[in-house]
């Protein structure tokens, strides 16, 4: 292994790359956050959005993830490329800067690709499709009974009265920053943490609110009989709560 001056591009070309990827998946991320922050706003705004909200924010995790571990690989490359590049060991210096320029172009494809799930205005209409599709047993049951979309929030409204009365004899309504009322998850799993409701209940009831919103917001006509079986149990149970107060 012989000391060397390389080649002036390689040390431009990567020693730039390594600043420019890191710059730019700073940015990337400042813009995220500030994505993120909207999305809490809009659920307080529309409380039907959270369970779809919560699924979009995992979506967005796996996807930083693999962000951050990519541009992270990208950085230690480049610079690792800039030392090499004063030595020389033949063919292999050319090989190893080609793999590490395709890592640098996979970073910022992936980045791009990130931005552009960032900003699909239909983002909330496809990850519905996609969490009614993982329940499709629950949405246009094909056999058994089935309970119209309308019956069930019609149902669910009156569970959502004694949900929120339930919290007030439990003094856990309180206000939003844009709303006068929490949202209805929020005082689902406050009742728990208070031990007003059981585990199952939790259970139940959150179950009943994820297909609200799903129900909301997709182009659902009908519903598994078990889930209407299910909201009259519940909001029985919710009611003998009250009564007993």
């Amino acid at each position: 292994m012989i000391a060397y001056k390389g080649a002036d591009n390689v040390y431009w070309l990567f020693s730039s790359s390594a600043q420019a990827i890191a710059a730019f998946i700073g940015f990337l991320a400042a813009g995220f956050f500030f994505s993120y922050d909207l999305m809490d706003k809009q659920v307080e705004k529309d409380e039907t959005l959270e369970v779809i909200y919560v699924d979009i924010k995992n979506q967005y995790f796996k996807r930083l993830k693999a962000l951050f571990i990519l541009t992270g690989f990208s950085i230690l490359l480049s610079l690792g490329v800039v030392f090499i590049n004063g030595y020389d060991f033949g063919i292999y210096n050319l090989v190893i800067a080609i793999i590490v320029g395709l890592v640098n172009v996979v970073t910022v494809i992936w980045a791009i690709t990130f931005v552009i799930f960032i900003i699909d205005p239909d983002k909330v209409k496809k990850t519905v499709e996609k969490l009614i599709k993982e329940d499709e047993g629950v949405f246009e049951p094909k056999e058994g009974a089935s309970l119209t979309s309308t019956k069930f929030l019609e149902g669910f409204a009156e569970l959502e009265k004694l949900l929120r009365n339930l919290a007030k004899k439990h003094n856990l309504e309180s206000f939003g920053r844009f709303r006068d009322f929490m949202p209805l998850g929020q005082i689902i799993r406050s009742l728990y943490e208070r031990r007003a409701i059981t585990r199952e209940s939790l259970r139940e009831l959150s179950e009943m609110n994820k297909i609200r919103n799903l129900v909301a917001h997709g182009e659902i006509n009908n519903i598994e009989q078990r889930i209407g079986d299910t909201l009259n149990k519940v909001r029985a149970e919710i009611k003998e709560k009250i009564n007993s107060i």
